[in-house]
């Protein structure tokens, strides 16, 4: 329309337009003002929304052009027509705001978890809609959607989402409740690792999670499957090449121990050797069509061999069997050996007609041997048995013959068969040897058949015409090395005697058929016919040699019998004390537990036992005897046959203070221990003090010549029992 005329009607016109125009622009300036308050009350509203949140995200909501309508497509109709349309519009329809927030990632996740995410939801109120008047022109819905451009802090993990309130800005909205918004956040992952539970996850520059080979940093490889996952503890391959990914996701490179001794190896590339050699320092490996480092013997090129071992290493300079533990050699000019030896280091083979290393013996010289293990190597300063035969392979690897010095001055010997000497005698030169059942010579005495003894040296060797002493008892071993019994004539018209124990008579007398000799101090010889005394009988007893007190205990009656002491003074033995004594009701003889039977013997006497306090003795241990104290006589007690303090036993052991009151229940007034432990022939057997009656198996005598009985015993006072004189010799 063209403004400009003189027409009166258009002048008027022009100046309806003006006012028309003015008047709108001042409602927009208005709308404008209620917008900033409602603004700042929503600025306001939405800082004091959560005081504990230390970072708060704080939205401006900025109008939009496109919510303000242009005035120049109103038309001049009325202005009371548009604020009807505003008014229609603003009842019937509710004001939607969309608020979107773009988050600030305020800190890098080092585990790559997504950021918190922070979202507002615009909330209808139904009640302001149905109070409000929205003072606004009807807009479409994509003029309704406010952009809200505002920089949204990073909120903090703890609080994942803040609530905020919103206020219109209509001065009628404004008298509503605040609109509630949630505001969302969105992290896109670029160029990060990312767990899900287990599985762990690779995103691209793309954001996108990758698949395939990945390599990064130096040299380093990985993979993810189809399904993004990375690959662990498995393979993975990529046309014909394959590759291990371990545990810590990365490929593997170098040797590869797995399965059942299987071996294969991957190279700086990280791609599987197959069907190449790979080594590790001196050491080479092979790797087969299957990735797999072989082993045994590899046939290769132009009639080549190659082995590897157990270890999957290749062998160099050394042998390998196969087969039935088969062995053969071939030199440098490839020959291979027969009826030779070889070596290898220090170890020697021998290989025979057939090219096959030998095992076991070895004849070969002039009786020669030698042996070879298992290995087939030579045996060397070793033994090796063959069955129950035994061969020692010196230093130059041939069976030893002869004697062997070793160890602290052993000695076996070798035959001229090769096979150690067990059980037998060897000799050298004028020398005998003996060489027992673990094939060392023996030394000292060796006693051997039917009541024959031996004698050997330190040096093994065998004695013979010679004297030989052991503690205070001597023999005398003959030219056939054995120790003589009798007489023996030696010297100028010398003598001396030796008892069926084979040992010198010394201090002794001795009968030879109808002559009775007397052999002194020195073991001669020194008189002939002398009437032998009965010290004379106590010096010859076997127990004489142990004992300075004997006592003995002669039968003479059904239950009775004649105790003696014998003291040694010097060489002889000197009576001290004769009694007249009580015995077993049995007599004297083969006794049992309950038998009343003296046993027949030598036995030591151990200690002395009484009544009283204390006794005198001459070295022999006394013990008083106490309410407590018991003999121990019960068979199925395992502490049989000793004595015993204890607060009670049975009626089958002796309660020995019972026999200490008055005669005659006074037995153990004073007594002395037979010890007869370990013959099985009885308990409790003592020498004590006598009644009228026999004893159940002790030897007693009078209370007198009891005290003068212990008063002469000392730690080696022995006993014996026998039912008569004769019988003496025999201890």
């Amino acid at each position: 329309m063209n403004l400009r005329t003189n027409n009166p009607l258009n002048s008027e016109r022009a100046v309806h337009y003006k006012l028309y125009k003015s008047g709108k622009i001042w409602i927009v300036m208005g709308l404008s003002v209620i917008s900033f308050i409602g603004s700042t009350a929503f600025t306001t509203t939405f800082a004091h929304a959560d005081n504990n949140v230390p970072n708060q995200t704080i939205v401006t909501a900025a109008k939009s052009k496109a919510s303000i309508e242009d005035t120049d497509s109103l038309t001049t109709t009325s202005q009371s027509s548009d604020q009807a349309s505003l008014t229609a519009s603003s009842s019937n329809s509710a004001t939607t705001a969309s608020v979107q927030a773009a988050t600030m990632d305020s800190t890098a996740n080092s585990n790559n978890r997504p950021t918190s995410q922070v979202s507002t939801t615009a909330v209808n109120d139904s009640t302001s809609q149905s109070t409000s008047q929205v003072a606004a022109s009807a807009v479409s819905k994509n003029q309704a959607n406010i952009q809200i451009a505002s920089n949204a802090t990073a909120v903090s993990s703890a609080k994942p989402a803040t609530r905020v309130r919103a206020m219109a800005t209509s001065p009628v909205a404004m008298q509503t409740k605040p609109t509630a918004y949630k505001i969302q956040s969105k992290q896109i992952i670029r160029n990060q690792y990312q767990w899900q539970g287990n599985n762990l996850y690779y995103y691209g520059n793309d954001g996108q999670p990758i698949t395939g080979l990945r390599h990064y940093s130096n040299n380093k490889l990985e993979y993810y499957g189809t399904d993004h996952v990375q690959y662990r503890n498995r393979y993975a391959s990529q046309g014909d090449q394959l590759y291990y990914f371990g545990s810590n996701g990365d490929a593997v490179t170098g040797l590869r121990h797995y399965g059942n001794n299987k071996l294969e190896y991957y190279g700086t590339d990280h791609v599987q050797y197959r069907n190449r050699y790979a080594s590790q320092g001196d050491q080479l490996y092979y790797f087969g069509s299957n990735g797999d480092a072989v082993t045994g013997l590899r046939h290769y090129g132009n009639n080549k061999l190659e082995y590897y071992g157990t270890d999957h290493v290749q062998y160099r300079n050394r042998y390998a069997s196969q087969g039935n533990n088969k062995l053969e050699y071939y030199g440098t000019d490839h020959v291979q050996y027969r009826n030779r030896y070889a070596s290898q280091g220090d170890q020697l083979y021998y290989f025979g007609s057939n090219g096959d290393a030998v095992t076991g013996l070895r004849h070969y010289g002039n009786n020669k041997l030698e042996y070879y293990g298992t290995d087939h190597v030579q045996y060397r300063n070793r033994y090796a048995s063959q069955g129950d035969q035994l061969y020692y392979f010196g230093s130059n690897g041939d069976a030893v013959t002869g004697l062997r010095h070793y160890g602290n001055n052993k000695l076996e010997y070798y035959g001229t068969d090769h096979v150690q000497y067990r059980n037998r005698y060897a000799s050298q030169g004028n020398q005998l040897y003996y060489f027992g059942s673990n094939g060392d010579a023996v030394t000292g005495l060796r006693h051997y058949g039917n009541n024959k003894l031996e004698y050997y040296g330190a040096d093994h060797v065998q004695y013979r015409n010679r004297y030989y002493q052991e503690g205070n008892k001597f023999y005398y071993f003959g030219g056939n090395g054995d120790a003589i019994t009798g007489l023996r004539h030696y010297g100028n018209n010398k003598l001396e005697y030796y008892g069926t124990d084979h040992v010198q008579y010394r201090n002794s007398y001795a009968n030879v058929g109808n002559t009775r000799y007397y052999f002194g101090s020195n073991g001669d010889a020194v008189s002939t016919n002398r009437p032998q005394t009965e010290a004379d009988i106590i010096g010859s007893m076997r127990v004489a040699q142990k004992a300075q007190q004997i006592v003995t205990v002669v039968q003479d009656g059904e239950s009775t019998a004649t105790l003696k002491l014998w003291q040694k003074q010097g060489d002889t033995w000197r009576n001290i004390l004769i009694s007249s004594s009580r015995i077993g009701n049995g007599g004297i003889g083969n006794s049992h537990e309950g038998s009343s039977t003296t046993p027949k013997g030598v036995y030591h006497l151990s200690f002395a036992f009484g009544k009283g306090a204390t006794a005198q003795t001459a070295g022999m241990s006394y013990r008083q005897i106490k309410p407590t104290s018991y003999w121990i006589e019960d068979q199925n007690d395992r502490q049989y046959n000793t004595w015993q303090d204890r607060s009670w036993a049975n009626n089958k052991n002796e309660h020995l203070i019972d026999y200490t009151k008055a005669a005659p229940h006074n037995q153990y007034e004073l007594a002395v221990v037979m010890d007869n432990q370990g013959q099985n022939n009885g308990s409790g057997f003592f020498i004590h003090v006598k009644n009228q009656w026999p004893t159940e198996g002790c030897v007693s005598i009078s209370l007198s010549d009891m005290r003068t009985l212990v008063s002469h015993l000392g730690t080696k006072a022995y006993v014996v029992d026998v039912q008569n004189q004769a019988q003496l010799k025999n201890y």
